[in-house]
């Protein structure tokens, strides 16, 4: 899920810094991009020095789908002054709950004051050092409160009034349970089914050949190798004993089991278990659209409910320390015209490529689309970035008296010259 939300290269920070009259402040934007590309690294953004921004992201995006929530702690500290902690949702004690007089209480491990609203984070001391499988510590381990303000708790909200995530796959638990004990019989049905039985058994007429003189059974023990020919004794005949297992069931048991599963996750079978058995173009192509508004409606979750709020934080506490400097200087205006911004997330590459660039420019030539807007959609690139590449790339070729066109015709020549002189040889040959 986190290659696929957060993707390879993490959320793209874009600053869309302006002055008193809304127009975009070029100078300022370049200033804070480099700063926080600058805080983004491990040893600025992790209180612990390990994760840089991307990984804390992606770590935050598997506790939502294994945990169901992610916890990430603020802590006032570091050179920029704001460092971030994942806290283990276990930390945050679930059976801690209590009622006070004055209308507030605490559920789940959360506090809320007497409007609904949550105020502060109990969680355990040590969490960091003791984030383990011991069943009864979390009942004896001092808890320390953490306001509100210092924690994002990131979870789906699915009903009214809801404190705590439920874990993404959650409604596919009971069917994951039964594909794991059908996979496990399957195995040890398999095994024995791999393995063959020999047995002599007496012909009709000859039962007397397993006793002896007195009338006690007789063993008898044959030993079979490879290309071995063994002659039985007279009145005996081989029966063989077999498994029939594993006779075809288990893949479509399994194809189905896999496809509820992967319906309660909101990810398209065939993509997650790359089973293209079955599947055409079309379907491929709606099964990709569809699983493509799944990551991005999860990205877009992701940026209201902590990468937009973490900046919001971060900018006023450059603001206040005075971190961002143009000119030797500090910021000047006030700090709102600094906090506009944009997150791009990871996009993807259609399957048909050609189709998609084709309705593209029909969109933009009939005014139903920007320019701008089918570079957001396709790439992580800000389109004032393109644009500007563009510009830059025009006037380099100008200064080398060389055109896009001359480019491009030379770059689709080489393969035709190519082509043509096999053909050529060919006919030589010939």
């Amino acid at each position: 899920m986190a290659d696929n939300v957060v993707g390879p290269n993490g959320f793209q920070f874009k600053s869309n810094a302006h002055d008193t009259q809304r127009q975009p402040d070029d100078v300022a934007q370049q200033a804070i991009e480099a700063e926080f590309s600058e805080w983004m690294t491990p040893s600025n953004c992790d209180i612990k020095g390990r994760l840089s921004f991307n990984r804390l992201c992606r770590l935050a995006i598997d506790s939502r789908v294994f945990d169901g929530e992610a916890f990430i702690r603020v802590h006032w500290a570091g050179e920029y002054g704001m460092q971030l902690e994942v806290v283990d949702a276990k930390m945050i004690d679930h059976g801690f709950n209590q009622d006070r007089k004055d209308g507030s209480y605490i559920r789940f491990g959360i506090e809320y004051n007497n409007s609904d609203r949550a105020i502060a984070y109990h969680i355990n001391k040590d969490a960091g050092g003791r984030s383990d499988f011991w069943s009864n510590y979390m009942q004896t381990m001092e808890r320390e409160r953490v306001p509100a303000e210092e924690m994002y708790h990131l979870f789906e909200e699915e009903w009214v009034g809801q404190r705590r995530g439920l874990p993404m796959l959650a409604t596919s638990l009971q069917t994951l349970k039964i594909a794991d004990d059908y996979e496990g019989s399957a195995l040890n049905a398999a095994k024995m089914g791999a393995k063959s039985s020999l047995f002599a058994q007496a012909k009709e007429g000859h039962e007397s050949l397993l006793y002896d003189d007195e009338n006690n059974p007789i063993d008898i023990d044959l030993e079979v190798s490879e290309q071995d020919i063994t002659v039985l004794p007279a009145g005996f005949e081989i029966q063989s004993a077999r498994d029939p297992y594993p006779a075809g069931e288990f893949d479509q048991f399994m194809r189905r089991t896999l496809k509820r599963i992967f319906s309660g996750v909101g990810v398209d079978y065939s993509l997650g278990t790359n089973d293209l058995d079955g599947v055409n173009y079309s379907s491929l192509r709606h099964a990709a659209r569809s699983e493509k508004d799944t990551y991005m409606s999860m990205q877009n979750w992701f940026k209201e409910l902590f990468l937009m709020p973490l900046f919001k934080d971060w900018i006023e506490r450059q603001y206040v320390l005075q971190n961002i400097l143009i000119a030797g200087k500090p910021l000047s205006r006030d700090v709102n015209f600094y906090k506009a911004h944009d997150w791009q997330g990871r996009r993807w590459q259609s399957p048909d490529p050609t189709k998609d660039i084709t309705a593209a420019e029909k969109l933009v030539e009939m005014k139903a689309a920007s320019v701008s807007s089918v570079i957001r959609e396709n790439s992580q690139r800000s389109p004032l970035e393109v644009f500007n590449e563009i510009a830059e790339e025009k006037k380099a070729m100008e200064q080398l008296g060389i055109t896009a066109s001359e480019v491009i015709s030379s770059v689709k020549s080489e393969p035709q010259k190519e082509g043509a002189s096999q053909n050529n040889d060919e006919t030589e040959n010939e």
